[in-house]
């Protein structure tokens, strides 16, 4: 009897559903296996547990800090996204490419279009 991974309607196992969509589904995914009611004034959970192999933390973040903390996260998963697949020599032209365009900005030239 060979055992296979749950299927949901689409056809896909029901993680990579989750994987797919993660910003929207962290807060069930998290409510599912924690209990954490904490509730801080002024800071929101940041859906983060940092660890140095002996104590954990719980993250939280500065409400006045949270969408500068959403664009950084934004930024960084589009460029995971840009680069995915890419060879090395790809990456680093791709980066050299970016820190040029931003020297231009910060000198206020205006960028070239490719």
């Amino acid at each position: 009897m060979s055992k296979t991974k749950k299927k949901h309607i689409s056809d896909k196992p029901v993680y990579q559903e989750y994987l797919d969509d993660i910003e929207n589904t962290k807060e069930e995914l998290w409510k599912k296996y924690f209990n954490i009611d904490i509730s801080l004034k002024n800071y929101v959970f940041d859906y983060t547990i940092i660890t140095n192999c002996y104590s954990a933390s719980l993250r939280f973040i500065n409400k006045d800090k949270l969408q500068e903390e959403q664009d950084k996260k934004e930024k960084m998963r589009h460029a995971r996204q840009l680069y995915k697949g890419k060879t090395k020599e790809e990456k680093d032209a791709l980066k050299k490419k970016k820190k040029e365009e931003q020297k231009l900005q910060k000198n206020g030239q205006p960028l070239e279009s490719s």
